[in-house]
């Protein structure tokens, strides 16, 4: 009986302190054709990021993104709260924030413009909760 009680406390432990984990499968367009694609595994809270460079222009563009469980207008789900930094030499400049809530296994287009609103970029983002 004290063996089964360990065991149980020993089961209860592990899943009383697992974290949660998201996977981001990310499709990077440029004028509607998918120049780069990633996948990202992210802690809950934590931060994934990626990035392209452009030799042509000797930049950088950043894209980092935290991940929780979510809520806006009532609607439940994954919280993408993403900062889009572009790099240029040794300039480091904040181009976008964003905060979009997906649904599980949906894809989510999202767009990316400049300080002018002129559109940059599209990600295709499929968001799903692993263990």
């Amino acid at each position: 009986m004290k063996v089964l009680m360990a065991l149980i406390l020993f089961i209860f432990s592990f899943s009383t302190f697992a974290v949660q984990k998201y996977k981001l499968d990310i499709n990077l367009l440029s004028e509607n054709k998918s120049i780069s694609t990633y996948e990202i595994i992210v802690v809950e809270n934590g931060k994934g990021v990626f990035s392209k460079s452009d030799p042509a222009t000797n930049s950088t563009t950043e894209v980092a993104i935290i991940v929780t469980q979510g809520e806006m207008d009532g609607k439940k789900g994954i919280l993408l709260n993403m900062d889009v930094v572009y790099k240029k030499s040794t300039v480091r400049k904040i181009s976008s924030h964003i905060q979009t809530l997906v649904s599980a296994g949906k894809e989510a287009l999202v767009d990316i413009a400049d300080n002018e609103g002129k559109k940059q970029m599209s990600l295709k983002i499929i968001a799903t909760s692993v263990l």
